[in-house]
């Protein structure tokens, strides 16, 4: 539970200080310096934990897998970069955070995996909280499109290559 909370609070807090970042520094400027902290930070782990971790002991296969899901992690990271700089977080946010719809949908599909009902019902209530989010209530009189804040490109774009990265890298834990 502790973990669950300390999540919680560093990715809420993450997603506000990017938008700080992305906005004064620019998009790229933002995710290059994010990158920099956090191999910082994980190379004061691998210090840590060195008794546990041997990371010269990886595979070609496993070092190919690492790299595809880091690019494909990295374009998501840029494309929510972007989305920060040019539109609302309370918007881009809860959509790009949905990636584990990705997950699931994969895990059913290509693992045979089965949900009970109470998922299925949880990942409808998710699926439509991030459309009520991201959807302008005043053009639904006009019969425009719904959904038009400008974000929504970009967190539709994260959340397809997060997701996506987290099947490729699950593929090698």
């Amino acid at each position: 539970m502790i973990y669950a909370l300390m999540g919680l609070l560093g990715f809420g807090l993450a997603d506000f200080f990017v938008v700080f970042l992305s906005r004064s520094a620019g998009y790229l400027k933002g995710i290059l310096w994010n990158t920099i902290f956090m191999f910082l930070y994980l190379i004061g782990l691998l210090f840590v934990f060195k008794s546990q971790t041997n990371i010269f002991g990886i595979e070609t296969t496993e070092f190919i897998t690492s790299s595809v899901a880091g690019i494909i992690s990295t374009v998501g990271g840029i494309s929510f970069y972007k989305g920060t700089q040019v539109g609302n977080l309370s918007v881009l946010s809860p959509i790009a955070s949905s990636y584990s719809a990705i997950i699931i949908l994969f895990s059913v599909i290509f693992l045979s995996e089965v949900l009970r009902p109470v998922q299925v019902i949880s990942i409808v209530l998710v699926v439509v909280g991030t459309i009520l989010v991201s959807t302008n209530f005043k053009n639904i009189k006009n019969l425009k499109l719904a959904i038009t804040d400008k974000v929504v490109p970009y967190g539709l774009l994260s959340l397809v290559c997060w997701g996506t990265s987290f099947i490729v890298i699950g593929d090698i834990t």
